[in-house]
């Protein structure tokens, strides 16, 4: 008699919203898009984002400050700051 394998469970997920600039959706559609030609199959943004943060990941902390960060400072430089606490005209209320 054949056993049965039990496929793994998935990992629970969380959905999150961010926001992305026009170019830096592309490269997420693109990075889809070559992963799907690759494997044969679809495959979505979130899986091609989530493979990009498990290789970060990764490389670890000190590469993170050398390559990642730098990125992060330019990406800060651009102005684009979503979320950012502004500051009220007039002083705290």
């Amino acid at each position: 008699m054949a056993h049965l394998s039990r496929k793994a469970p998935n990992p629970p997920v969380r959905a999150v919203a961010f926001t992305l600039t026009p170019q830096a959706c592309a490269i997420v559609q693109r990075l889809g898009t070559e992963a799907t030609d690759a494997l044969g199959r679809t495959i979505g943004s979130s899986a091609a984002l989530r493979a990009v943060l498990s290789w970060v990941d990764q490389q670890g902390a000190p590469w993170v400050r050398e390559h990642i960060v730098p990125l992060v400072a330019q990406e800060l430089a651009t102005g684009l700051t979503w979320g950012a606490i502004r500051k009220r005209k007039g002083g705290p209320t």
